[in-house]
């Protein structure tokens, strides 16, 4: 199902459009922070959560750009190495824009506790994975706040959904 942006809205709304992606990008921080508070069972600074946020970022970009197997599309499964897109300090760093003394020194914190490996030539990935109840948790919370915010901008005439039957969200269906 795909949406259209309705662009003349996206400037006579900007204001508004502008305060629902901060609003979701502090939303999806604070679920990564809570997230690994869960998982590690200690409460890291941002500079840590954007680390691992980025990690998965740049690793797990090359897979959405390539067929990839049935069986490595869940967080079920581990995926071989060699699937896996190359993440290092620098360029964990250039995505942060932390600088990469500050990202080395909170690598060493996260290789010690034993969240993520360093590989050959450099590259990084997690060591362990969430357990099953804490990914669905983590996942679903994630999708809502994108689907509050999505839902909001079709509210505000900003998306809207092509000629045809028009879409409504689950809770808005007659029961």
């Amino acid at each position: 199902m795909p949406f259209e942006v309705e662009d003349p809205l996206l400037e006579a709304k900007s204001r508004l459009v502008f305060v629902q992606l901060c609003g979701l990008t502090l939303r999806l921080m604070e679920n990564w922070h809570r997230a690994y508070v869960e998982f590690a069972g200690e409460t890291p600074d941002y500079e840590t959560t954007m680390i691992i946020t980025a990690i998965m970022a740049i690793s797990g970009e090359r897979l959405l750009r390539t067929e990839i197997d049935e069986r490595f599309q869940t967080l079920a499964e581990d995926i071989p190495f060699e699937l896996i897109g190359k993440c290092n300090l620098s360029s964990i760093a250039a995505a942060t824009g932390l600088n990469r003394e500050t990202v080395r020194r909170k690598m060493n914190g996260l290789e010690k506790a034993g969240i993520v490996a360093r590989y050959p030539g450099g590259h990084v990935w997690f060591q362990r994975m969430m357990d099953k109840r804490l990914r669905q948790s983590f996942l679903r919370t994630q999708i809502d706040a994108v689907r509050q915010t999505v839902r909001q901008f079709v509210k505000l005439g900003l998306l809207r959904h092509p000629p045809g039957p028009a879409y409504q969200f689950p809770s808005e269906k007659a029961a």
